[in-house]
């Protein structure tokens, strides 16, 4: 970035959702810092309260996109809203918020960050307990679920949605209908057909995240096979797209529906009697 510094700025909003509570993100309440050997603002931590429990994370439905210094987004002054808005509709700040989320979702972060603070943990809490005996804390179990509930946003069970769509023979060349069912931004890189890799004509394209309570955004990806192949619909079933969560390293991959995701003539066909 040429004004935020990404990386601390990705971290603090990945902390914010290990610890559920985005208040401090909110526009009256974040607090940015001039680093003169940089010449980048940087986030302080400031106003950060006890670990909640973590519900949808806090991006969800905010589109990604590149933003252009020459047209410059509007950004609606909602007081939590603000900078999701302006944050989130950037690649490079995504990219960087995924990695950010995959250290943090690991167990060995949250285990060593309580090694690292145990002795001033317990010292804080014989301080609380002098006054309120009946002090319990529970933060710590909050955290960890938490952090299981990241690390499974970075390892679902499905990732998005493929669909056969057409084939030429003439090119070799076919198309994938791809949704992404995920709250996450997906890297789409290539098709794996028994041997042959199959790499898409536009490459580094990625699929937005998937918006709450609405339907699947398909998009039509085209891939070119590098050699010849005696084709019909069944080498469908040998077939999978390769993925990847946007700033991560880890490709999956999933298997492809070897028909369309919607029939265009479906409108036009008669139900039959039944």
């Amino acid at each position: 970035g040429t004004v935020f510094e990404l990386t601390k700025l990705s971290k603090m909003f990945a902390l914010l959702d290990l610890f559920g509570y985005k208040y401090s993100a909110a526009f009256s309440h974040i607090q940015l810092v001039f680093n003169p050997l940089t010449r980048l603002l940087e986030p302080t931590g400031y106003d950060w309260s006890f670990p909640l429990k973590l519900k949808p994370l806090a991006h969800t439905s905010k589109l990604m996109k590149s933003i252009s210094a020459e047209r410059p987004e509007i950004v609606p002054l909602k007081e939590y809203d603000a900078w999701y808005t302006t944050f989130f509709g950037d690649t490079a700040f995504s990219t960087e918020y995924v990695r950010a989320i995959d250290t943090i979702s690991r167990p060995e972060y949250l285990e060593s960050l309580m090694k690292s603070f145990r002795y001033e943990y317990a010292r804080q809490l014989k301080l609380i307990h002098k006054t309120e005996p009946g002090y319990s804390f529970n933060g710590l179990e909050v955290l960890f679920k938490n952090q299981e509930y990241l690390h499974n946003q970075l390892h679902p069970h499905q990732t998005l949605q493929a669909f056969f769509k057409t084939w030429d023979s003439s090119s070799n060349v076919f198309t994938l209908q791809i949704g992404n069912i995920l709250d996450l931004p997906v890297r789409v890189l290539f098709v794996q057909y028994n041997s042959m890799k199959a790499d898409q004509l536009k490459p580094n394209d990625f699929l937005a995240p998937k918006a709450p309570y609405s339907f699947i955004d398909f998009k039509d990806f085209r891939f070119k096979m590098p050699g010849e192949i005696s084709w019909s619909i069944e080498c469908v079933d040998s077939m999978r797209v390769f993925y990847s969560l946007y700033g991560s390293s880890r490709f999956e991959s999933e298997s492809i529906f070897p028909w369309t995701f919607l029939d265009e003539r479906m409108p036009n066909l008669k139900c039959s009697n039944y």
